[in-house]
C-alpha cells in the first residue's frame, strides 16, 4: 500500500493499480437470469393440462348425437329402429365420457 502525499491510506475497496476494481483482484461473478417464454397455455391465464381438458371437452361437446330415426308405421320396424338409435346414443354418451376422462386424467399428469 503507498502511502498518499496527504498522509492517508487509499480507502478499502477502491481501484488498485493493477486495474482491478475489486480489492485483491477478486472478480464478481455475473448472474444471468435466463426466463423462458411464456407457455402457449399461459395466454389464456391455464396451466398446459388445464388448456388440454379444455379442448377435450370442446371436442366432446360438438361431437353431433345420431339421427334420430324416421317413424315408419309398422311397430316391428319402429321398435326396431328404435333400439338401434338407443344404442347409438349409448355408444355416443359412453364415447363422450371417455373424452372427457382422458381430458381429466391429463390434467392430473402434467401438474
Amino acid at each position: 500500500m503507498v502511502i498518499q502525499s496527504g498522509g492517508s491510506a487509499p480507502a478499502y475497496g477502491s481501484a488498485p493499480a493493477y486495474g482491478y476494481s475489486q480489492p485483491y483482484g477478486y472478480a464478481q461473478p455475473q448472474v444471468i437470469v435466463a426466463q423462458q417464454p411464456a407457455s402457449f397455455a399461459a395466454r389464456f391465464g391455464m396451466t398446459t393440462g388445464e388448456l388440454i381438458d379444455t379442448g377435450i371437452q370442446i371436442l366432446a361437446a360438438i361431437t353431433p348425437l345420431p339421427s334420430a330415426p324416421v317413424a315408419q308405421g309398422e311397430a316391428g320396424v319402429d321398435v326396431e329402429n328404435l333400439v338401434t338409435y338407443q344404442t347409438a346414443l349409448a355408444t355416443h354418451a359412453k364415447r363422450d365420457e371417455q373424452i372427457r376422462t382422458l381430458g381429466n386424467l391429463l390434467v392430473r399428469i402434467l401438474k
